[in-house]
């Protein structure tokens, strides 16, 4: 019975899925998400019928193989398990948490197949794909603008820069009240590399949408590649007033940017990012950036006090004490670094065997064995690490 019943059930779940997503929707938006998802939905519920008649006939067998294991146990008690697990039979207790983990499983299959499944086809499906058949849609509807402007953004992510850009034209010709259209055409000079059309195009958009944030952003990356930073971070100083919840990554752009504008405005870019962990919180990609800086600077005092803060956070600590440990070697405190890079050492010696083994653990082990066995340190005797500054 037990091959009877597994090949139908296997057979219903491969046809459909083979079935469902063979004929699935290609996705020109993400409004298509939402027509997968129906769809999908039909699949998990031929899931849940074949799980829920499997789930009856494993009810019905567990009963007699009871009944059967007891009468075993009672006739052979001293060869029950030796005999039956031979056999590949087992206790009925064991066989229910088997049957338990297979419909786990399908349970699992079920989730993956309504929530994520459609994602997964909408990011698979091959750009190229979608073109040609926006194309073909292009031709029963040729003045309808918005098929060219997504065209033209497949054609951007597709490095078609030349088609893209005609594909934009082709929108502004056919709506010429188009609002955001020179900003398209801007992000794609802007990836093409045609910096100075860009800045151009650009500027005249942002002067009839001042308040655009994407836009603002893409100009001051313009501006970056033209050699104007300190212009580039003015421009991501507007967009992160008028973003409600930025990322960090915006955040530690404009503290590039100030950077590149010269030593003088290092104070302006710490103070970004302070004020980017105040609206964030303290997330250590800004405070390795804030600590890089303080080091640039020669403020090794602040830059110790951020790392410390980091390290209060961290699981983990060998290469954040790694780091520490140059700080203090660059400041001049050899006995302190000296004890700290033995501390990192001590830290990497006492992970498990899997952590350890890794080629980054390794590699981070050999270096600091190199750097206690050189001349710089032979001779410094070692203290408790953070003891004095």
């Amino acid at each position: 019975m037990k091959g009877n019943l597994r090949k139908p059930i296997s057979f219903s779940i491969s046809k459909s899925l083979s079935l469902k997503f063979r004929d699935i929707l290609h996705f020109q938006n993400s409004s298509k998400y939402f027509s997968c998802l129906l769809q999908n939905i039909s699949i998990s519920l031929e899931i849940f019928c074949c799980s829920k008649k499997l789930l009856e006939k494993w009810r019905k067998t567990s009963q007699s193989k009871k009944a059967n294991s007891y009468k075993s146990k009672a006739k052979y008690p001293m060869c029950w398990s030796e005999k039956n697990e031979k056999a590949g039979r087992f206790p009925v207790s064991t066989w229910i948490r088997r049957k338990a983990k297979a419909l786990l499983s399908l349970f699992v299959i079920g989730v993956y197949i309504i929530v994520i499944s459609p994602a997964v086809s909408l990011a698979d499906e091959e750009p190229h794909l979608q073109i040609e058949k926006l194309t073909q849609r292009i031709k029963q509807d040729p003045a309808n603008a918005d098929l060219y402007l997504t065209r033209g953004e497949l054609h951007r992510v597709s490095s078609h820069w030349d088609l893209a850009l005609a594909d934009f034209d082709r929108v502004a010709e056919l709506n010429p009240t188009f609002e955001t259209i020179d900003f398209h055409r801007g992000r794609l000079m802007f990836y093409a590399g045609w910096f100075h059309r860009a800045k151009d195009t650009l500027n005249h958009f942002l002067d009839a949408y001042p308040h655009h944030t994407q836009g603002l952003i893409i100009r001051g990356r313009v501006l970056r590649k033209l050699g104007h930073p300190f212009e580039a971070a003015q421009d991501y100083s507007r967009a992160l007033t008028l973003m409600s919840s930025p990322g960090p990554d915006l955040f530690v752009e404009r503290a590039q940017a100030l950077c590149e504008a010269g030593d003088e405005y290092l104070d302006a870019a710490v103070e970004g990012l302070d004020e980017a962990i105040q609206r964030l919180g303290p997330l250590v990609v800004l405070a390795s950036v804030a600590i890089d800086l303080e080091v640039k600077r020669n403020r090794y005092d602040a830059a110790l006090d951020r790392l410390d803060q980091v390290l209060a956070q961290l699981a983990r600590k060998e290469r954040w004490l790694v780091r520490r440990a140059d700080i203090l070697q660059k400041a001049g405190r050899m006995e302190e670094a000296k004890a700290t890079y033995q501390a990192a050492l001590a830290a990497i010696e006492s992970l498990p065997p899997h952590l350890r083994q890794t080629p980054a653990s390794r590699e981070l082990e050999t270096r600091l064995r190199a750097l206690l066995a050189g001349k710089k340190f032979k001779k410094a005797p070692s203290g408790p690490p953070g003891s004095s500054r």
